[in-house]
């Protein structure tokens, strides 16, 4: 997997609301030591925690949903919306598609 290592997670960790918005999502993020490994973390852990509570299609629907919005509104830079972006193909490659796998054995093929 592309993102950072623990020791960079924890410094991501620790960053407040405002710090993410100020510092990471923008192109000040190299200046405090960060790059793009430790965006596309910063993306993944949300959608894992949101993963974690509740795995369902509605779930994967409505992180792609504000993944694409963030990028269409231009929140973050451009690093920041790639990050995000390859986040989701991770999350979806290693998760969505495997609860794929399990519904489609609970409940049949589509044919």
């Amino acid at each position: 997997m592309p993102f950072t290592t623990p020791e960079k997670r924890k410094k991501v960790d620790a960053l407040t609301d405002q710090e993410v918005r100020e510092i990471l999502l923008t192109y000040k993020s190299t200046e405090f030591g960060f790059n793009v490994g430790d965006k596309c973390y910063y993306f993944y852990k949300k959608m894992m925690i949101k993963w974690h509570k509740e795995r369902r299609w509605t779930t994967i629907h409505n992180i792609y949903k504000q993944m694409r919005g963030q990028v269409k509104l231009n929140n973050i830079d451009e690093d920041a919306q790639r990050a995000y972006e390859l986040a989701f193909k991770v999350f979806f490659s290693r998760h969505a598609m495997k609860y794929e796998d399990e519904m489609e054995k609970r409940n049949g093929i589509i044919e």
